[in-house]
C-alpha cells in the first residue's frame, strides 16, 4: 500500500498559472436566449443553480453586456489562477488550504472546480496580493496559461 500523500507535499510539488485574460462575473439573462457563437466563445464558467432559479456566468471582458442581466450589478474586473495540483482528487484540504491564505491576505476569492483544474478568481487590484500568498505557501507560478 503506498504512503498517502500529505497535504503539503502535494502543495509543494503543485504549481499555479495565470491565465491571460481578464473575466467578469454576471447573473445571467435566461441562458436559452443566448447566442451560441458569441457566447460560448466568451464563457469561462457557468454555474446554474435551476432550483433557485439563477445562473452565474464568468465571462471575457467585453462580453458581460452580451450576457448580463441588466437588473444586477456586473463584477468586473476579475483575474483567473488555475491550480495545478499532482492529485486534484485527493487533495483533501487543498481549497481550504489555499482559500485560506489568500484570506489571510486580504483577498476575497470566487472558486470554481472544473474536473482537472481548480481555479480562483480575484479582483485584479487583489492579484499581486494573491501571488504573494501563493508563493508563500510553496507553489510555484508557471508562465504556461
Amino acid at each position: 500500500m503506498e504512503k498517502a500523500v500529505t497535504l503539503a507535499e502535494q502543495m509543494a510539488g503543485s504549481s499555479f498559472s495565470l491565465l491571460p485574460d481578464g473575466y467578469s462575473v454576471v447573473r445571467a439573462l435566461d441562458v436559452a436566449d443566448l447566442d451560441g457563437g458569441f457566447f460560448w466563445r466568451n464563457c469561462f464558467a457557468m454555474i446554474c443553480d435551476c432550483q433557485a432559479g439563477e445562473c452565474t456566468l464568468v465571462v471575457g471582458k467585453g462580453g458581460a453586456a452580451e450576457v448580463a442581466d441588466p437588473a444586477y450589478p456586473e463584477h468586473a474586473v476579475y483575474r483567473a489562477i488555475r491550480m495545478n495540483l499532482l492529485a486534484p482528487f485527493e487533495g483533501v484540504g487543498f481549497i481550504s488550504a489555499v482559500s485560506g491564505a489568500i484570506a489571510r491576505a486580504g483577498v476575497n476569492i470566487l472558486a470554481v472546480s472544473a474536473y482537472s483544474f481548480d481555479y480562483f478568481l480575484v479582483k485584479e487590484e487583489d492579484l499581486e496580493k494573491t501571488l504573494r500568498a501563493l508563493g508563500a505557501m510553496g507553489v510555484r507560478q508557471e508562465d504556461r496559461p
